[in-house]
């Protein structure tokens, strides 16, 4: 069917009376009139809507956002120019027992003789363990490509040293550079090597996260990293990780303890980031805890390892200005 021909002239709005040209001029101009009056009155709403519809954006939780907002955080993280001291304080407990003391629980039978039953692993007693404390100055410069870290051991159980430019001394676990620790999760080059998964939404000291486990596609470091992390929801800022250990380089060490011991590895590992300047979360806490468990309560602690950050100073803290915030 073709289509219909226009009329030649405009509408005109009709109530059963007949309207002269000029009547229908007025009431085209009284249309007229109310239609921009709408729409400036809907254009107003829409501006005082934006806030609101920037505001649930920044409090979008879902896995999609986070990736998004946790991917942008590490891209600041990886590029910012930094300069900043603090204190690095490293308490090592280690265990002098070589071996879990082990008891075994006897069973009474109906005929009265006795059967041996459950072997369980003795608590060791506090004791058993020694405790080696390391104060140091770390300090950490980056601009481009140009990267110093460096630690200067001053206090060793308590006396004074000297000893420049060292490395951490503990027997057991060695970490470094823990700030970039959410990039090794979350940053882009991690994407592939992991399967994200969001488990819930919890406040860290205040602050609205998302828990997101992080499992590594691969073991091992040379697969990646893998964990827990409470990613902040509104600007996707690590708070704090959970590390999966048995993606640590040096695992088999660990398994090869528990074979020997004839238990199994029960390691806690974590980070927290407590400390916060322009936008970057600098680590607070980290603890290693070594130990192993032959079921139930029954567990050995081998040794456990914290790192404590405090009295930091500032110097550069820069990000990148094409990074904006999510």
């Amino acid at each position: 069917m073709p289509p219909r021909d226009l009329p030649s002239r405009p509408w005109t709005i009709r109530t059963g009376i007949e309207h002269n040209t000029e009547a229908g001029v007025t009431v085209r101009k009284a249309s007229l009139l109310m239609v921009i009056t709408v729409c400036f009155v809907l254009a107003c709403i829409l501006a005082d809507a934006a806030p609101l519809i920037q505001k649930d954006a920044s409090e979008d939780a879902s896995i999609e956002a986070m990736l998004v907002k946790a991917r942008a955080y590490c891209r600041r993280l990886d590029r910012a120019a930094l300069d900043f001291v603090c204190r690095e304080e490293v308490k090592e407990k280690t265990n002098a027992m070589p071996r879990p003391a082990s008891a075994t629980m006897f069973i009474q039978t109906t005929n009265n003789s006795l059967s041996s039953g459950v072997v369980r692993v003795q608590p060791a007693p506090p004791e058993s363990f020694s405790t080696t404390t390391y104060l140091y100055d770390y300090q950490y410069v980056r601009k481009g490509t140009d990267v110093r870290e460096r630690r200067d051991l001053v206090k060793k159980d308590g006396e004074d040293v000297v000893k420049a430019d060292t490395r951490i001394e503990t027997l057991h676990f060695k970490f470094a550079e823990v700030l970039f620790g959410p990039s090794l999760l979350l940053g882009q080059e991690a994407a592939e090597g992991h399967v994200y998964r969001l488990l819930k939404t919890e406040k860290v000291k205040g602050e609205k996260a998302a828990v997101i486990d992080c499992a590594s596609r691969a073991m091992g470091a040379a697969g990646g990293y893998g964990g827990k992390a409470w990613v902040r929801i509104t600007d996707g800022a690590v708070l704090k990780i959970e590390w999966d250990p048995t993606t640590f380089g040096g695992f088999f060490e660990v398994i090869a303890v528990a074979d020997k011991f004839k238990m199994k590895p029960k390691i806690k590992s974590e980070t927290e980031f407590g400390v916060e300047r322009n936008g970057i979360r600098f680590p607070s806490l980290d603890l290693t805890e070594e130990a192993y468990t032959a079921g139930g309560q029954s567990i050995y602690t081998r040794s456990i390892i914290t790192a404590k950050y405090f009295d930091y100073k500032f110097f550069t803290v820069e990000t990148a200005s094409e990074i904006r915030r999510p």
